[in-house]
């Protein structure tokens, strides 16, 4: 994922894809190192954080640097009742 850098709109992305993105599929966080704004949680890396706390257990990381790397194991329970 690439887009805004502003967390919150980092965040909308992340979830929107991870849900999109098939179990086995691998999601490449971008800019995880980035740092403009003077809130260090309005950066990238506060979003991609949260993110990841928020989907523990769902998926295994693959890599970390200036990219996060993830492949997803599984779906949580809302996934999955959704049919």
């Amino acid at each position: 994922m690439d887009g805004s850098h502003y967390a919150d709109d980092v965040m909308l992305d992340l979830v929107m894809g991870f849900d999109a993105l098939k179990t086995g599929g691998v999601m490449l966080m971008d800019d995880y190192l980035w740092k403009f704004y003077a809130r260090p949680r309005d950066n990238p890396a506060g979003a991609i954080n949260a993110f990841l706390r928020m989907k523990a257990g769902l998926y295994r990381i693959l890599h970390v640097g200036w990219q996060v790397h993830i492949q997803k194991t599984g779906q949580s329970e809302r996934a999955v009742s959704k049919g």
